[in-house]
């Protein structure tokens, strides 16, 4: 897929500056998190 004008051209996706400077990590892995969200829309149809 190609990129459009106003996309923005790299995305690095870091908890570690929140963590450092407000004390929040997150409390659901990414792949639990993934779970829960399909299951969650499967369980909406």
């Amino acid at each position: 897929m190609n990129s459009r004008p106003y996309d923005v051209p790299v995305n690095i996706l870091n908890t570690s500056r929140v963590s450092r400077e407000l004390g929040w990590s997150p409390s659901v892995s990414l792949n639990d998190g993934l779970k829960r969200t399909i299951l969650a829309l499967t369980n909406s149809l």
